[in-house]
């Protein structure tokens, strides 16, 4: 029985996938594909939203899940944001919608566009006392990229999950 949808996107990687190509990977790890997506925010994106059964999550997923859990308790009442539109910030996005105030994206060519009906700023249009979740599918990419923001807006708070406090 199919019971999860999880999302399956690529970005700027038109030049490694094509539509086929993804819809034939997806086969080959046992998803269904539901809808193919190609240059929602820009025209170098492409991606499939599949279903596939709870038996077959990824490690990007159980993070996804441990964000939602924990998002509403430490956001306190501020903005919040989603760094990044693919991958772990787009599942993020479609479950916590009622939550998240912004994305924020370092490509102009997603800025000033929405996702979810949510606007995608740059970095440097974040609200200050807002609070910005930096999750990828690797947990050490994510505090690496906090770092990162944080030198270029040391006022803002940044989270990375599942510890958030290092």
């Amino acid at each position: 029985m199919r019971r999860f949808i999880q999302i399956f996107f690529f970005y700027e990687h038109c030049s490694h996938f094509t539509v086929k190509t993804l819809s034939s990977l997806a086969d080959t790890i046992d998803l269904s594909v539901l809808c193919r997506l190609e240059s929602i925010l820009a025209p170098v994106e492409i991606g499939l939203l599949c279903g596939t059964n709870i038996d077959h999550l990824g490690s990007s997923l159980d993070l996804a899940s441990l964000l939602l859990e924990k998002i509403p308790t430490l956001c306190n009442n501020k903005p919040l944001g989603v760094f990044g539109v693919g991958g772990v910030g787009m599942y993020l996005g479609s479950n916590l919608n009622m939550f998240v105030d912004f994305f924020v994206d370092d490509d102009p060519l997603k800025q000033s566009k929405s996702l979810y009906d949510i606007p995608i700023i740059s970095l440097d249009q974040v609200p200050e006392n807002s609070l910005v979740i930096v999750a990828f599918n690797n947990p050490e990419l994510s505090f690496q990229m906090r770092n990162i923001l944080l030198s270029r807006r040391p006022e803002l708070e940044f989270i990375c999950l599942p510890d958030h406090s290092e």
